[in-house]
């Protein structure tokens, strides 16, 4: 796939449905990392959104696929549903 649509007022169902995890990269933003480690940037409209923001006012963003050869695994923070259901809870 080329990009993903993520409707953040469902976000666990549709991070569920798409097997994908929210990823941060240090000083890039928030993404989207598949299985194959393949990473999805959010449009740059949205890019220093809040998460809290986007899950509250159940914004749709399409996330489009990016080259990978630049970035190094020690940049990424990988969110798994427990530490985005966590972040939710609180």
């Amino acid at each position: 796939m080329k990009q993903l649509i993520i409707n953040f007022g469902d976000l666990i169902h549709n991070l569920e449905n798409n097997n994908v995890k929210l990823c941060f990269l240090k000083n890039r933003g928030m993404f989207l990392e598949n299985i194959k480690k393949e990473l999805y940037r959010m449009d740059s409209f949205y890019v220093g959104s809040y998460l809290d923001k986007l899950i509250k006012n159940k914004t749709v963003i399409n996330f489009k696929k990016v080259n990978t050869d630049f970035i190094e695994e020690w940049e990424k923070e990988v969110w798994e549903l427990k530490e985005l259901k966590e972040f939710m809870k609180k």
